[in-house]
């Protein structure tokens, strides 16, 4: 994860979270992959036809018009991340609340190193905590993060 402007250029280099703050582990993310509604494909229907016309956005190479996916302006998605909080009482009250004030400030890109895929992410909702769990004699605490894909998709991670 790291801080970024809101255009995405990084402010900063990546960081492991799990190592920079004490205990913190990824669990899973809901809707990572998923795509936004198009924003800039349109239809029209007319009573003369039994087809329906579309309009595909479009851009030049090498002189002729082509259809790309690039072209595609989608709606922002909803990506649910869940993290479980590990340690003491003091440390993983310690994370939470040093996670929670890095993570609320500003815009971030996050990838996912299983899936190679990345995105750039507002927290757009409460940040939840759960009540105390244990697995066996391990106490936990999960920690629900809601985020805002601001492009509406993931891209493949590069390593800058």
């Amino acid at each position: 994860m790291r801080s970024v402007s809101l255009d995405g250029t990084p402010l900063e280099s990546w960081i492991n979270i799990e190592d920079t703050f004490a205990g913190l582990r990824y669990l899973n993310a809901k809707g990572l992959l998923d795509i936004g509604e198009a924003k800039n494909i349109y239809t029209e229907t007319y009573a003369e036809s039994d087809r329906v016309r579309v309009y595909l956005p479009k851009h030049n190479s090498g002189g002729s018009q082509v259809h790309s996916v690039s072209d595609i302006a989608n709606e922002q998605t909803e990506i649910m991340m869940t993290f479980l909080v590990i340690g003491s009482a003091e440390t993983r009250i310690s994370t939470i609340v040093e996670f929670k004030n890095y993570i609320r400030t500003g815009v971030h890109s996050y990838y996912d190193d299983a899936r190679n895929r990345e995105f750039d992410f507002i927290v757009t909702g409460k940040l939840e905590e759960s009540d105390e769990k244990w697995h066996g004699d391990v106490p936990y605490i999960e920690l629900t993060v809601p985020m805002k894909n601001l492009n509406g998709k993931t891209r493949a991670h590069t390593a800058s």
